[in-house]
């Protein structure tokens, strides 16, 4: 069986470490907002950080799974990047769907009262200093000025917009990761 061949069976590795470190990721939160320790604003840098560690070691491990299973047999950087790409997928879709129910269904105040802290925001801003500031202000007032911000912020911070933006931001980090997860095995390591 050629080596290509064989590591795209090894594809239930990849969808298994994900799903493992996704489901600590999850209940993580979980267990962070029942608890109603849930770090809000400066916090959230943290849980963050936690989830790109998360997403890194799927990586990393599915990678080293399908380097254990092709021992001795040829293998490339885009092999292993495949494999690993694999994995930051089946995580970005995991962690995507679970940000928007958690969003629309568990925290389903916290999206709201960040849109009323953008429009008290708004409203409580120097208008007359922005005006004179950015021109793209001088010919609105400030009412419209309100408005535009409030429609902004709920197109932002809805549960839709926050999983899609959790899928696309956590898909790019794994091809990044990737990349440099299967360049550093097999170019530097020689593994």
């Amino acid at each position: 069986m050629p080596a290509s061949t064989k590591l795209y069976a090894n594809s239930g590795s990849s969808l298994k470490f994900a799903l493992v470190f996704a489901s600590l990721s999850i209940l993580l939160k979980l267990g962070l907002f029942t608890a109603n320790i849930l770090p809000k604003s400066d916090g959230t840098f943290y849980l963050i950080a936690v989830n790109l560690m998360f997403i890194l070691l799927a990586v990393f491990f599915s990678i080293n799974k399908a380097r254990v299973k092709l021992n001795g047999m040829p293998r490339s950087v885009a092999s292993y990047a495949k494999e690993g790409m694999k994995s930051a997928a089946v995580f970005a879709l995991t962690m995507a769907l679970f940000g928007y129910i958690y969003y629309q269904y568990i925290d389903a105040d916290y999206l709201p009262n960040m849109i009323e802290q953008r429009i008290a925001a708004a409203e409580n801003a120097d208008f007359e200093q922005l005006q004179k500031d950015n021109l793209q202000f001088s010919k609105i007032t400030k009412e419209e000025f309100i408005h535009a911000q409030k429609e902004q912020a709920q197109t932002i911070l809805s549960p839709f917009s926050q999983g899609t933006f959790t899928l696309f931001g956590y898909l790019l980090i794994g091809v990044v990761y990737s990349l440099l997860t299967a360049f550093l095995m097999r170019k530097v390591l020689k593994l």
